[in-house]
């Protein structure tokens, strides 16, 4: 049971640490939280993270949302360049999908990333997830 228990444990951490790895090489590189970091070339198996994927830049980010909502402005998709993505929370679970597969449905959107029992004002017009 022990070996079981080990095996669940590193498995139910690998997301939320992931997220870690992330934040940390985020702010290793002046990246804070609210902030974009952005790889400007495709990465490769040197990428460290469990699911490199070599054609596609990627962005990153870590949001805060204890003083109150975040706005997440996503471009439209142009000719040739499509955005695909999803907003996940620190445990990797999807919060919401962005660009042509998500709501938007690739033609831009805003999304508001909104505390739990927050009952304050919201920015008209965007998709908000609680």
């Amino acid at each position: 049971m022990t070996y079981h228990r080990a095996a669940d444990a590193a498995v139910w951490a690998m997301p939320l640490m992931n997220f870690k790895f992330y934040r940390d090489a985020l702010a290793n590189a002046w990246v804070g939280s609210n902030d974009i970091g952005y790889n400007s070339e495709a990465q490769d198996w040197r990428f460290q993270t469990a699911t490199p994927n070599n054609t596609t830049p990627y962005l990153h980010a870590y949001w805060t949302i204890e003083d109150g909502p975040i706005v997440i402005e996503m471009p439209a998709s142009e000719e040739g360049i499509g955005i695909f993505g999803t907003i996940l929370d620190a445990w990797q679970r999807p919060l919401d999908d962005v660009g042509s597969i998500g709501r938007d449905c690739g033609a831009g959107a805003r999304f508001t990333l909104v505390p739990q029992g927050y009952n304050g004002p919201l920015l008209p017009n965007t998709l908000v997830y609680e």
